[in-house]
């Protein structure tokens, strides 16, 4: 199973869901999406978080808070995927 961490305030968030769910499909690969618009909402997502990889959507509320998110991807043990290597320089 892929997680797909989204910000829904995101305009093309339901287009991008949709790309990601269709391609998920064509390789059988279980999907599920997280949502979060807050610092809450991101814990809360990781707190249910059960999946053998995460894909993290670009977005700069993600991105303004990328140190926290790489931390609770190792603190998760949760392998991520980010958009550029700037994830990288702050341990991802």
């Amino acid at each position: 199973m892929i997680a797909l961490l989204v910000n829904p305030d995101n305009e093309m968030a339901e287009v991008h869901i949709r790309i990601t769910q269709e391609a998920a499909r064509a390789k059988n690969i279980e999907l599920v999406v997280l949502k979060a618009t807050t610092e809450a909402e991101i814990e809360a997502a990781f707190a249910q978080l059960h999946a053998d990889a995460l894909f993290v959507f670009p977005n700069p509320f993600f991105w303004s808070r990328r140190a926290s998110l790489v931390a609770l991807a190792a603190g998760h043990a949760v392998p991520a995927i980010y958009d550029n290597r700037g994830w990288v320089a702050a341990g991802g």
